[in-house]
């Protein structure tokens, strides 16, 4: 491979990988590679409602620091702090159906249950944090991160991210 092709692909990975959604679900599969070990470990002395609370609870704060500083690249405020953990409510919800419909339903492992309950869910999560943190959510086209951006006169456009930069800090 030719130093122009590596340096091609090495680009196309870097914007990659600078996508929101990408840092999203990045940051997401660390948060929840530290929730499930917490989850876990109350497991062993709780029922799983519990130890899913307990493990949410942590999974909140986790994923607040990283959606403000590493994903969307906002300020930490009081404001956005006390809003999103009603992202995590909305997901909560659907998380506790989900394991109920999967474990007590369909007798799936308890120990297997989150993750596929948190798979299912990711996507909405996402959409709910950007507004949450950058006060719009996005419109995810094929070609990439597109997000709206106004337009003037109430006409909205849609607005390619440039990887690397942020806006609406």
């Amino acid at each position: 491979m030719s130093s122009t092709k590596s340096s091609s692909l090495t680009t196309r990975i870097k914007a990659f990988l600078s996508l929101p959604f990408v840092k999203f679900v990045i940051a997401g599969g660390i948060n929840t590679g530290i929730t499930y070990l917490i989850y876990l470990f109350v497991l062993l002395f709780a029922s799983y409602p519990v130890a899913f609370t307990v493990s949410y609870v942590a999974g909140i704060a986790i994923a607040y620091l990283l959606n403000s500083l590493f994903v969307f690249r906002v300020r930490l405020t009081l404001k956005k702090i006390l809003r999103f953990p009603i992202v995590y409510l909305v997901q909560y919800g659907l998380n506790m159906g989900l394991l109920y419909l999967f474990i007590d339903l369909a007798g799936m492992a308890e120990e297997i249950a989150p993750l596929l309950a948190i798979a299912i869910v990711v996507p909405i999560t996402f959409v709910m944090s950007r507004f949450v943190l950058k006060g719009r959510a996005p419109v995810l086209g094929l070609a990439g991160s597109v997000e709206r951006a106004s337009g003037g006169e109430g006409v909205e456009e849609p607005r390619i991210d440039t990887p690397g930069k942020s806006r609406n800090e």
